[in-house]
């Protein structure tokens, strides 16, 4: 069950909605974050790239809003990756996810610009909550690296949120009839491509508009390819 409780729905797409680039030399980190998001439309792992040298050009192809990235990916300095990013865009807000034993300075790297700081070790809470606030425009920092943070002006606004935000949750049911929408694909047809009935299927479509605060079948289409739906 995740941590989020559904509340207000209303405008959260432009609050919430981010694409995020995964950089870590393990691709089992991208599928567990992939895995854990799966029940959060608003974000979507977009893609993932494994050494410094994809950085650039994957994030020119995907145009993500957040990166995860392992600051020990390599020997470079991860504040040089952080500006050569920001060349392309300043728009670009990073998220630290490293060992412990790797964090080197916490304040350092929120004085470089970094919006998150999550340890491996810290519980899945701990990093959707991370995703969730840089999301919305806030910092976030691992509260056991909280003491690490020298620069009083760097710990301005630190993990400070309103109130808990909601996010809806969408059944691996709901993806497969949302892909199907995009394919242009009436609630019939969708049904005997499923093997279910009409009805189910106009149930679903029903909560998938709800959930989205979609009016249209042009805003479910906006959604899933938001969502990397196809």
């Amino acid at each position: 069950m995740p941590p989020y409780n559904i509340a207000n729905p209303k405008n959260l797409q432009a609050n919430i909605a981010s694409r995020i680039l995964v950089v870590d030399h393990n691709p089992i980190i991208s599928f567990a974050i992939k895995k854990l998001l799966v029940h959060y439309p608003y974000i979507n792992v977009a893609g993932q790239c494994h050494d410094e040298y994809e950085i650039t050009a994957t994030y020119k192809k995907l145009s993500p809003d957040i990166i995860i990235i392992d600051p020990m990916l390599s020997m470079a300095n991860p504040t040089d990756i952080f500006q050569l990013v920001k060349r392309y865009s300043d728009k670009a807000k990073f998220i630290i996810y490293s060992n412990k034993n790797n964090i080197l300075c916490a304040s350092r790297y929120i004085d470089s610009g970094v919006k998150g700081i999550i340890l491996k070790q810290s519980g899945v809470n701990d990093l959707l909550s991370g995703i969730l606030s840089v999301s919305r425009g806030f910092t976030f920092m691992d509260k056991t690296l909280i003491p690490y943070a020298s620069s009083q002006e760097s710990m301005d606004n630190i993990n400070a949120q309103p109130d808990t935000l909601t996010l809806p949750r969408i059944s691996p049911r709901e993806k497969q009839i949302l892909s199907l929408i995009t394919q242009g694909l009436k609630n019939k047809e969708i049904a005997e491509k499923l093997v279910i009935s009409t009805k189910t299927v106009e149930s679903h479509r029903l909560n998938l508009m709800k959930k989205l605060d979609a009016h249209s079948v042009v805003d479910l289409i906006k959604w899933a390819k938001h969502l990397n739906i196809q």
